[in-house]
């Protein structure tokens, strides 16, 4: 360290002296450092295929890194290998013809940029097309999808008009209640029926339960009694229902009836004769009409008659009841009034329960619908 009293000139010249002395280690070491380092650069092979050194040992750097343009293109691409010192550790090159992200994106990036037609492009679906390309496939979009709606707007209107060119027919698909029926009508034929039961809200109410519950199979047991409305509920029910079938057991002493040979004129119905079929097996169905059959059965019989239902794998059935009765006889019944959720019976709640189906007002009477599944065995 100069001392503050040393004159200026001196301290100056000190400096000076210094700062050449720094320079020239600096530039001895590069020069030192240059004539080390010739051992590590890379050999290449020339276009003969000998191995030749970019610096040698005994000739100048500058001369030798100095070299002429042409020789180096002359030199092909695929020849050219590099070989790394034994000193250096070996550096792998990533294979050829694979891009990272970074660099496919870019190279994607600068082919958009590049417009040789001078218009600008758009990407769709992954391709590069142009403005006017894009617009002729949004406009041959649009028109596909006009094409569509409309086709899809006249089926809605095609179908409309089916239907309502059916309900005035008379006919209906299979889920929709007819609206023209409204029941069997009260004549001159059937008016002693009306005594006992209200056969117009009877046959009314049984259409909507078929049509309600997609029933497309009957089993009326027994079907005499029911001959003078029945077909006329038949005639709507063959029409409306898709492969409806209805099943009429008879005993053997009413199989030549009138009322029962009618049902012979429709292709949906089969006569079953003998009552007591169910002694052995019935045919299935999707709904047991026992409309005249539980009441002026035995209780005894009519749970076999449940259980012969149940065994057939029948899914409804429909049965009268008469709420104001509080005891049940323990044989048949003269009038076939009976009350099926007391005493010996003790059906569960129903499905579904329809009112006012007797013929004299002074008299309750109920439909009931059951699923067989949920009744209960009988203890007799």
């Amino acid at each position: 360290m100069i001392a503050r009293r040393t004159p200026r000139y001196l301290r100056h010249k000190c400096l000076w002296i210094s700062t050449q002395s720094t320079l020239y280690a600096i530039t001895a070491l590069l020069t030192c450092g240059i004539f080390f380092s010739e051992a590590f650069i890379p050999d290449t092979i020339d276009s003969n295929g000998h191995l030749f050194s970019l610096a040698s040992r005994s000739g100048n750097l500058t001369q030798l890194i100095q070299l002429k343009e042409d020789e180096l293109q002359e030199i092909p691409r695929s020849s050219v290998r590099m070989t790394v010192h034994p000193a250096i550790p070996e550096m792998r090159k990533p294979p050829m013809g694979r891009m990272t992200d970074r660099a496919r994106n870019v190279s994607r990036s600068s082919k958009s940029k590049r417009n040789l037609t001078g218009q600008t492009d758009m990407r769709l679906r992954g391709t590069m097309v142009s403005v006017e390309e894009f617009k002729k496939k949004a406009q041959a979009k649009a028109l596909e999808d006009s094409v569509r709606k409309r086709e899809r707007l006249l089926a809605m209107k095609n179908r409309r008009s089916n239907n309502s060119r059916d309900e005035a027919k008379g006919g209906l698909n299979f889920h929709r209640p007819h609206s023209g029926f409204r029941g069997v009508q009260r004549n001159e034929e059937n008016a002693h029926l009306f005594k006992d039961d209200n056969v117009t809200h009877l046959s009314f109410m049984l259409y909507r339960l078929i049509k309600t519950h997609q029933i497309a199979s009957v089993l009326d047991v027994p079907c005499s009694a029911s001959t003078l409305w029945m077909p006329e509920l038949l005639k709507i029910l063959e029409f409306e229902v898709p492969g409806f079938h209805y099943r009429c057991i008879v005993p053997d002493d009413q199989y030549l009836v009138e009322g029962v040979l009618r049902y012979k004129d429709f292709s949906s119905a089969t006569i079953v004769k003998d009552e007591n079929a169910w002694a052995s097996k019935l045919p299935r169905a999707d709904v047991a009409l026992v409309w005249y059959g539980l009441g002026y059965m035995s209780p005894q019989r009519a749970w076999k008659l449940i259980k012969a239902l149940r065994k057939s794998k029948t899914k409804y059935v429909v049965v009268p009841n008469f709420p104001d009765v509080s005891h049940n006889p323990g044989s048949a019944s003269k009038y076939g009034h009976v009350n099926v959720r007391r005493a010996p019976y003790r059906f569960d709640e129903p499905l579904r329960v329809v009112n006012n189906m007797s013929g004299d007002p002074s008299i309750r009477k109920q439909l009931l619908l059951y699923e067989l599944g949920g009744i209960r065995s009988g203890v007799l």
